[in-house]
């Protein structure tokens, strides 16, 4: 096909100037590669869940407490017998023994408690003397009459339900944070010992919940994901991509730009040490889908150069740069601001996501504006499917001059906005995981026959060192315990004061109240020093003498209800608490319930700023304050609907929704500042009409708009069968999100941006 004077300019000014040197270009993307690769062998799954807690005052309380006693990293082993009672059962008895003795092989284990060693005070004569609660109650035939020793308020719904059919075996990790397989060491080794005792004894139930086994779902959420859900989403938008483009090789040729891209940022991230977790597990999905998206636009003006105006293939390319290289510049530039506003997030890992995804879309500009026109100049004919006539009629019926199309997107915006206001943030870390993890089987096994797996723990100051003798302290923090028990959401407490009530009680003291200071910190050493190894106070006193804790096993709770109890906790201490004590109210389950909240805000923060300077960038680019007017709300507006229509089909949003803002803003960046650019390009350029302008725009762009929404929406609906709450509202939110792009960037734009230039569109 012979070159036109025009095109060979064209092809000059673009193509030759920017492309002077192809080996060159070949060469040092190859290069990238090969030196990113082998940093993928170095990636490593981090399963530690406190990575997203950040540097805020709950993870600080949370250490702070650590320092003072021991870790909050647990796992209650259960023990269910169908037929058996552990106050009629020895074999019940004799299982439990043994299990308690094998618990302290487990690796990192700290503390093991349950039954067989949980110290019964007894005395006689004044003789006082400690002995394992389960040898008093089942000393070699189980003694029925002594089953009353179980309603202890600090045993029932920690290590035995109120029916004996249950049991509990508490164990305490000292968990190696620095070690990426410590959880899955600790949780595949109480998996094989409970699958052991499942295999000898027959009928037996044994499940394990707790601190350790969420941080390995985590993991294990973030892998299958990976390794199963993620190629399936990539497929399918594939699959999408050659039936809306019509040619394979294009689609191939532009999801493997997306892949490269993904891969270079991610064997790179391998070279810096970045460790994956669940949240940036996603990161190569984002990557490709903001190339995908960007590409499209200049895939889509390849093909209608090559279609409608005959020209060749390196012609075709030429143009199709001349035309995109700007906007796509423009649109990478302010995808990244998006993505770099992520770093006012609260969790280091969302802070990395962002980072990750910036350095990968500027990978992926770099290969659609320098090897991808290239690659496409040497395609020597097309095989194109004959599938885009519909894409073409939809469009035409879109720049219709029909009022009833608009109103319709109005009314949608209007009553998805409504929705924002059923939004409520809110997390049930159980239900973050379906029922093919096994960490949700056993959290609701727990909770249906003991408690569940969240807890809370105090810090309990008293006023000087050794105040944790004085009887109006240790008066306190009984009446704390009373009242604690009789919240709806707590299942058991355990504290010093009801220890040194115990004592006091074998001693005959009638009221601790009425005892000095000195004849209470005897009765505590004398305790202490009766304790077995493994059953020392470190877990309830520190070493000043000047703080005790107060363990909270709560029977389920979501971060709502986590948050409400502990503002009641407070609320309470400080009406009855004087001024001299202190509490702080923390454990594990609390900077994780706070954790969405806070990502929230500061996300928001991070969010608006970013919208004000892409703004501030696409107006100062086109010199128009009526650009810069409309740009924040055409990428804004989708956003706020997609979460509006959740408010109105889910209601509960948590920490997912701080991954769907940063993601999705890409995506409508993108689309919306390509039909900015062409419709000024089509005015300003051509000298075209407003009117004539927004059909042109529509006309030409809408192609690619409509290609990569119907694409990524159906390919992020697939996200939704995955089994982790993150991932699934990811794909749920974002899907809704795209396709209210899609709407606002083809119905409603265009006429804004021709209202907006003087001309009445519809009533003229």
């Amino acid at each position: 096909m012979a070159e036109s004077p025009a095109s060979r300019s064209l092809k000059v000014s673009s193509l030759s100037r920017a492309h002077r040197s192809p080996a060159l270009i070949f060469t040092a993307h190859v290069a990238l590669l090969m030196v990113a690769l082998p940093g993928l062998g170095r990636l490593e799954t981090s399963a530690d869940t406190r990575v997203f807690f950040g540097d805020n005052a709950y993870h600080q309380d949370l250490k702070t407490f650590e320092k003072r006693f021991n870790q909050s990293n647990s796992i209650l082993l259960l023990l269910r017998w169908p037929g058996h009672n552990i106050t009629s059962s020895p074999a019940f008895a004799d299982t439990l023994r043994a299990v308690t003795d094998e618990a302290w092989t487990l690796p990192y284990v700290l503390r093991v408690d349950s039954l067989a060693n949980y110290p019964h005070v007894s005395s006689t004569d004044d003789a006082f003397s400690l002995e394992p609660l389960l040898d008093v109650l089942c000393p070699d035939e189980c003694l029925e009459e002594r089953a009353d020793l179980l309603d202890d308020p600090m045993l029932v719904a920690r290590l035995v339900s109120a029916d004996g059919t249950t049991l509990g075996v508490h164990l305490v990790f000292d968990l190696p944070f620095a070690s990426p397989t410590a959880v899955q060491q600790i949780t595949d080794s109480v998996r094989q010992l409970a699958r052991r005792l499942e295999a000898e004894h027959a009928g037996l139930q044994a499940r394990y919940v707790g601190a350790v086994t969420m941080m390995a779902a985590f993991n294990e959420a973030a892998e299958r994901d990976t390794g199963t859900l993620v190629p399936l989403v990539l497929g399918v938008m594939l699959l999408m991509l050659i039936i809306t483009l019509g040619e394979a090789r294009l689609a191939l040729l532009l999801v493997g730009a997306g892949l490269y891209a993904g891969l270079c940022c991610m064997g790179l991230a391998g070279w810096l040490g970045v460790q994956l977790n669940a949240a940036t597990s996603i990161v190569p999905v984002v990557i490709i889908t903001l190339v995908v998206a960007s590409g499209l636009h200049l895939m889509s003006s390849f093909l209608r150069q090559f279609q409608e105006r005959n020209a060749g293939a390196r012609d075709a390319a030429a143009m199709a740069l001349e035309l995109n290289v700007r906007p796509i510049l423009l649109t990478s530039g302010t995808t990244m601001i998006g993505f770099l506003s992520m770093n006012f997030a609260d969790s280091p890992p969302l802070r990395e996501l962002g980072n990750l995804v910036t350095a990968g879309l500027l990978v992926g500009t770099s290969v659609l504006l320098l090897p991808m026109p290239l690659i496409l100049g040497r395609f020597r004919r097309l095989r194109l499917l004959n599938t885009t006539r519909w894409i073409d009629s939809l469009l035409r019926g879109v720049v219709a001059d029909r009022r009833g199309l608009r109103w319709g997107a109005v009314l949608l915006v209007i009553v998805s906005l409504s929705g924002l206001q059923r939004i409520e943030i809110n997390d049930d870390f159980v239900r973050y995981f379906d029922e093919s993890f096994e960490f949700r089987r056993a959290a609701e096994f727990a909770q249906k026959h003991m408690s569940g797996p969240n807890g809370l723990d105090l810090s309990v100051g008293a006023a000087e060192p050794g105040g944790i003798y004085d009887p109006d302290y240790l008066v306190l923090v009984r009446d704390l315990g009373i009242w604690l028990r009789q919240e709806p959401l707590v299942a058991n407490v355990v504290s010093l004061a009801d220890i040194v009530w115990k004592i006091a009680d074998q001693f005959g003291a009638a009221d601790v109240a009425l005892l000095g200071r000195d004849e209470i910190a005897q009765y505590v050493l004398t305790y202490e020093l009766s304790l077995t190894a493994g059953q020392e106070l470190e877990d309830f006193l520190d070493k000043a003498r000047a703080t005790t804790r107060v363990s909270i096993l709560l029977s389920g709770g979501d971060s709502k209800s986590v948050i409400a109890l502990e503002q009641r906790i407070y609320a309470w201490f400080e009406a009855h608490a004087p001024p001299a004590f202190e509490l702080t109210v923390t454990g594990i389950n609390v900077p994780v319930a706070h954790m969405s909240l806070l990502n929230i805000r500061s996300m928001l923060v991070g969010i608006l700023l970013s919208l004000v300077l892409i703004a501030a960038i696409v107006g100062g680019y086109f010199r128009s304050f009526r650009v810069l007017l409309i740009t924040a709300p055409a990428i804004f507006l989708p956003i706020a609907m997609g979460f509006g229509l959740w408010g109105w089909f889910v209601v509960n949003i948590g920490l997912a929704a701080s991954v769907i803002a940063a993601v999705t803003i890409g995506i409508v960046v993108d689309d919306a500042i390509h039909i900015i650019y062409r419709y000024q390009h089509t005015r300003r350029t051509l000298g075209v009409a407003p009117r004539e302008a927004a059909r042109v725009t529509v006309l030409t762009v809408g192609n690619a708009v409509l290609i990569t929404s119907l694409a990524l929406a159906l390919g992020f609906a697939f996200l939704a069968l995955s089994g982790f709450e993150i991932n699934r509202s990811l794909g749920l939110c974002t899907m809704l999100i795209v396709l209210c792009g899609l709407i606002v960037d083809l119905v409603l734009l265009p006429p804004v941006m021709t209202w907006l230039d003087g001309d009445v569109v519809g009533d003229s």
